[in-house]
């Protein structure tokens, strides 16, 4: 197991033994700036920077929630802009921990054709009314002209507000797929620092 791999599910089972966290506002809108590595079996590793948004809207117990990224790796000059829409539910189990599980339509476009579906499940705490930190676990099934392509996706992202409407975050994601008729393996992994404003309470 990678040393990335081992400190996201690490980060991701302390989460889980805290328990679920309350949100203190009812959606938010990101702007942030990425980089991008890839590790392909055959292909090899190759890495980029870019730039997306993304946000969530709650609506009591159900949300919405959206994403657009665009990178372009450096050395094979692969586009790759992905988007992601979907929703799901949320629920608050105390006053600082919240429980969420979603679905998503996925698609890798530009010079990558896979699209498809993933499902989530995670936690969202608050231990201060500055500080956020949300962590979930899916599995991306994706499908492309050549080869379909599945496997587990880790997400964790640390925010902080400067005061109720504006903040910063964090975020780091990793997707270890295999490509299904290949059989080979492959690692894609996010690394985001961005803006945020905050809406509701």
């Amino acid at each position: 197991m990678k040393t990335s791999h081992g400190v996201a599910i690490a980060a991701l089972a302390c989460a889980l033994l805290a328990g679920p966290a309350a949100a203190a506002e009812t959606g938010a809108i990101a702007g942030f700036v990425s980089k991008v590595d890839v590790d392909d079996e055959v292909a090899g590793q190759d890495d980029g920077t870019g730039f997306g948004v993304r946000g969530w809207f709650g609506f009591g117990g159900p949300f919405a929630h959206f994403e657009y990224q665009a990178v372009t790796l450096d050395d094979s000059d692969t586009d790759v802009n992905e988007l992601r829409l979907g929703g799901g539910m949320s629920g608050q189990l105390n006053k600082q921990f919240e429980a969420f599980g979603k679905a998503e339509y996925v698609d890798l476009g530009s010079d990558i054709e896979l699209d498809g579906f993933g499902v989530h499940g995670g936690v969202r705490m608050m231990p201060s009314p500055q500080f956020q930190l949300a962590a979930s676990v899916g599995y991306l099934m994706l499908g492309g002209e050549v080869d379909d392509a599945s496997g587990l996706e880790f997400d964790l992202n640390a925010t902080f507000k400067f005061n109720r409407q504006f903040g910063g975050f964090f975020g780091y994601r990793s997707w270890m797929g295999s490509f299904d008729d290949a059989g080979t393996d492959f690692e894609v992994s996010d690394l985001r620092a961005g803006a945020v404003i905050f809406f509701g309470r």
